[in-house]
């Protein structure tokens, strides 16, 4: 299937819908892929959508997000992974991690540059895409989720997009930005990095919550990619930009390489994230550095 998106783009997108890439004990994971149109040996991004570790869809934002990267020379693989419903940390790490290894095993068969992969992803996406990004040789955060165990789980380059990155601290901003209205209501009880770890509540278990979060790992990491970009938005009222302007820093300080945009006005998940500038400025990223 040929798909054409928004983006002032010509180039047609090639389509592949629900690729199995692993079963799990909880039914089968899969992944769309948006490749451009005639390409063998793509530039590949795994893509790793939001809600929270709890709820979202893999097919979220394709025409005005994914397709345009892909239309930009960048197949982009969105792929499923377990909420926190049936599965605690670090299930969806190893989901993640499984995904990239099926990419290795797979790529050259569907058109993709595979040597090198990028991550990339939205809110708990983000988190997970940074987590690809820092865990790599960390063999109890690996996993056997869809074999390929032959294969390298590891990405060379991620974009975060207002990730939470450290979950021992993870709060809204109260009243000084409006949550999105996706997120109206009372918050959630638990939260959802307390879903994610399997708590009641973050304060049961900060040792645990830290070991669990980017920010926390990156003077630990080791081999792991090389480039990050950070997109966040400064009127985030669910993740304050705070959390990423920490993980900038953080990587900074060891000397990684990493760009940090901030987004005037944008809130959580806000239509500034699909404008042509900064998707362009996304696509050219993982060009560059892929």
């Amino acid at each position: 299937m040929s798909e054409q998106g928004s983006g002032g783009h010509a180039d047609t997108v090639d389509v592949v819908r629900d690729i199995e890439y692993a079963q799990t004990d909880s039914g089968p994971l899969a992944l769309d892929l948006y490749r451009p149109a005639g390409a063998e040996a793509a530039v590949t991004v795994l893509y790793l959508h939001g809600g929270g570790w709890a709820v979202g869809d893999r097919t979220a934002h394709a025409q005005e997000r994914l397709v345009p990267i892909a239309q930009r020379g960048v197949a982009v693989a969105s792929a499923s992974y377990r909420f926190t419903d049936v599965a605690r940390y670090p299930s969806q790490l190893h989901d993640a991690k499984g995904a990239v290894r099926w990419l290795r095993a797979h790529g050259s068969e569907l058109g993709l540059a595979t040597e090198r992969i990028g991550a990339w992803g939205a809110s708990a996406g983000g988190y997970l895409a940074l987590m690809l990004g820092l865990t790599a040789g960390i063999a109890e955060l690996e996993g056997e989720v869809g074999g390929n165990a032959e294969h390298d789980s590891s990405v060379q380059a991620v974009c975060d997009w207002f990730a939470p990155v450290d979950l021992a601290a993870a709060r809204t901003r109260g009243s000084e930005f409006p949550l999105p209205a996706f997120a109206s209501g009372p918050p959630p009880d638990p939260s959802y990095p307390a879903r994610l770890l399997g708590l009641r509540r973050i304060e049961d278990d900060l040792e645990a919550a830290r070991a669990a979060s980017p920010v926390h790992l990156v003077q630990g990491a080791r081999g792991g990619a090389g480039s990050y970009l950070i997109v966040h938005g400064d009127h985030d009222g669910l993740v304050p930009d705070e959390q990423s302007r920490a993980m900038h820093d953080a990587l900074r300080s060891r000397g990684i390489d990493s760009s940090l945009i901030l987004l005037g006005g944008a809130n959580h998940e806000g239509p500034e994230f699909d404008r042509p500038a900064v998707l362009s400025a996304v696509a050219g990223f993982f060009l560059d550095a892929l």
